[in-house]
């Protein structure tokens, strides 16, 4: 197997990396970096797939042996960088994609790293100003505009109306220039999101999923907008429940009064489920169940509320003491359903600790 051999192989590894078959790729260079370990187009290859696979210590360890047989090339640095993000070591993420600027300052890549970098260290006007570089130099590169969305509104960050409309307009431009960018999507939704539209984030993850079923970040974001509209929904069924309680008392149940509470109950729930299935474009029942599987506790609220709202809606045609004996029971269904959703907070807190 000689060099010519070797070229040929790791763009076929570098073929099925297109295709996200990272381990099918991996076995296809391995046998390169066995009769050459410090070959650098199949180490370059070998991190792309290791770093997709959430092998970054391994990463790392190809990459650095690379990276010290060939000083000036960009990649592995810029490579090395994004498996420190992964590791969470920001200051050698900074460091490395430092480092791959200064060999290639034209790459829009390296500027992009840079950015990524900065942003996992938490230096957002440096990650912002990376990021503008990197637009300058390839605006019509769609991961640019991304990285500069990023920076802008990066995960857990409260950004000001101006930087969530500068981030939205870069993440559009992305989506002219790649229609099909499941990433783009899920920024679309990340951004609607912020600014309380649920439908309209389910309507953009949603098409990130079906850009890329992989998209498991996608699923996730989907997962937190059906939590939100368990909140929203709860409010509701909160509301009309107090004020149910004026219409059914010991003595009387003012049957009007409470057909005109249910009746705002079903438009409600009908403009709800209407919306979400034009969201989700006919895809409701299985995001619904990966939000049972990401959400446990999500879906058993939501469960506790659907057997409440029920109770509510039946009010209003059963004879009076069972009208009577369901306004508790509807309380207590709500209460349930508080308790949940403490128990999910608290969860989902310790959880983003680790």
């Amino acid at each position: 197997m000689g060099p010519g051999d070797f070229h040929a192989i790791v763009a076929k590894a570098d073929a099925l990396n297109e295709l996200g078959r990272w381990d099918d790729a991996l076995r296809v260079v391995t046998p390169v970096l066995t009769a050459e370990p410090e070959h650098l187009g199949a180490g370059v290859t070998a991190g792309v797939c290791l770093l997709n696979t959430g092998r970054a210590m391994e990463a790392r360890e190809v990459l650095q042996r690379v990276a010290l047989a060939h000083p000036r090339a960009s990649d592995p640095l810029r490579l090395l960088s994004y498996a420190a993000v992964q590791l969470r070591e920001s200051g050698t993420a900074v460091e490395c994609a430092r480092q791959a600027v200064e060999l290639s300052p034209w790459s829009v890549d390296t500027h992009i790293q840079l950015s990524v970098a900065l942003t996992s260290a938490r230096d957002r006007p440096a990650a912002v100003a990376a990021a503008r570089r990197a637009v300058e130099i390839a605006p019509a590169s769609a991961a640019a505009h991304l990285a500069l969305a990023d920076a802008l509104f990066p995960e857990g960050a409260k950004p000001s109306e101006a930087e969530l409309a500068e981030a939205e307009h870069h993440v559009r431009e992305a989506l002219v220039l790649a229609p099909g960018n499941a990433i783009a999507h899920n920024e679309l939704g990340r951004i609607a999101m912020a600014r309380g539209q649920h439908f309209a984030a389910a309507s953009a993850l949603t098409s990130a999923v079906v850009s890329d079923p992989r998209q498991q970040v996608a699923l996730a974001n989907i997962s937190m907008v059906f939590g939100q509209l368990v909140f929203r929904a709860h409010y509701v069924v909160f509301v009309l429940w107090l004020v149910s309680r004026f219409t059914v008392t010991s003595t009387t149940v003012e049957r009007s009064a409470l057909w005109v509470l249910e009746a705002v109950g079903l438009a409600v729930l009908a403009w709800t489920v209407l919306r979400l299935r034009t969201a989700a474009r006919g895809r409701t029942r299985g995001l619904l169940r990966d939000f049972a599987r990401r959400d446990p506790l999500g879906a058993a609220w939501g469960g506790s509320l659907a057997v409440g709202g029920s109770a509510f809606l039946l009010m209003g045609i059963t004879p009076d003491p069972v009208t009577r004996a369901l306004v508790p029971f509807v309380g207590a269904c709500l209460v349930v359903g508080m308790v949940l959703s403490w128990i999910r907070v608290r969860w989902f807190a310790k959880r983003r600790q680790r």
